[in-house]
């Protein structure tokens, strides 16, 4: 099994081996070969001692007996050494997987504040844009007096230092966000993040099937992308009751790479396609609302745009699209 790694983090990778020392393959064959020869062995001095020591018929028979037993307790003791072995060694691989499990869950609030007040500080920013400019307008305007001038230029200082604290926030809240931008393979990133997303609980029962275009070569931020898009696949699963049809598409059109997630569910009413991806906001029972915001801070993080469409499948298609460059 060979660990990805963009999901090598320091809160759950930290340690473990790239790859896996044991072979299947070679490792039968050598249990294999070894069994052969030594039950050849076996089979031919017994069968010497037979001919050359026992001389009737009774012997012969309790000889075959004693040496079946033989048989029996010494094969069924290796079986046993190699399944207790075999076995011990697939124990510690599915406690290293839920130690993992554990550690990611335990550090998703950490993400999701760092998502969180990205999230908060784009939107702010992109506000006092709209702020800085009409204040600029008035203090071009040259029917102000100077006291009138005077209240502008404060309000113009303040706007500005605000956007400089917006700016501080944005830098140290990427410092919550995981991962870094590299160029990377994003169809095997995909790919691996759906493998490791059937695990979970709510996907057992889904019919989950993909189309990815293969050596899709990126710069992104892979951690990003991953649960980015874990969440919009746990979305799609309830969205089908947990056990539905999803379809996974990732594909280039010249210079624009598109991921889409399909889902055989009853869609999303017009009215509430641009509320999904506001923070908080959620219809689900027990649900933060910070789900679909990962998706929208993806999209900043890659310049990408995000796209609410109807399904091939019937449902909801939650499209991610950004540039190559």
């Amino acid at each position: 099994m060979i660990i990805d790694s963009s999901l090598k983090t320091s809160m759950f990778r930290e340690g473990i081996d790239e790859h896996s020392h044991l072979d299947p393959l070679n490792y039968a064959i050598f249990i294999t070969i070894l069994y052969v020869v030594l039950l050849s062995l076996y089979i031919v001095i017994s069968g010497w001692v037979a001919l050359s020591v026992l001389t009737t018929m009774k012997s012969m028979a309790i000889y075959e007996v004693c040496k079946g037993v033989v048989y029996a307790l010494v094969s069924g003791g290796v079986l046993f050494t190699v399944s207790f072995l075999t076995l011990k060694k697939i124990k510690q691989q599915d406690d290293l997987i839920i130690s993992q499990n554990k550690s990611i869950i335990s550090s998703e609030p950490i993400v999701i504040t760092g998502i969180f007040s990205a999230s908060v500080c784009h939107d702010i920013n992109n506000l006092m844009a709209i702020v800085l400019g009409n204040i600029n307008l008035l203090a071009e305007c040259k029917s102000r007096d100077d006291k009138e001038l005077k209240s502008i230029a404060d309000i113009q200082e303040a706007s500005n230092r605000l956007v400089a604290l917006v700016k501080r926030m944005m830098d140290n809240g990427k410092n919550y966000i995981p991962g870094e931008h590299k160029i990377t393979n994003i169809s095997d990133v995909i790919e691996k993040t759906i493998q490791f997303a059937k695990i979970h609980n709510k996907l057992k029962n889904c019919d989950i099937t993909y189309k990815i275009e293969e050596s899709i070569n990126i710069d992104i931020n892979s951690i990003l992308i991953e649960r980015t898009l874990i969440n919009i696949i746990l979305n799609a699963a309830e969205a089908t009751n947990l056990s539905g049809k999803i379809l996974i598409k990732l594909y280039r059109v010249d210079n624009l790479v598109t991921l889409e997630v399909h889902d055989d569910g009853p869609g999303i009413l017009n009215e509430l396609q641009e509320q999904i991806f506001e923070p908080f906001y959620t219809s689900k029972d027990g649900g933060n609302g910070l789900g679909l915001l990962s998706l929208k801070i993806c999209a900043d993080r890659h310049n990408g745009v995000i796209q609410l469409k109807k399904s091939d499948l019937g449902g909801a298609c939650f499209c991610l699209s950004f540039p190559v460059g």
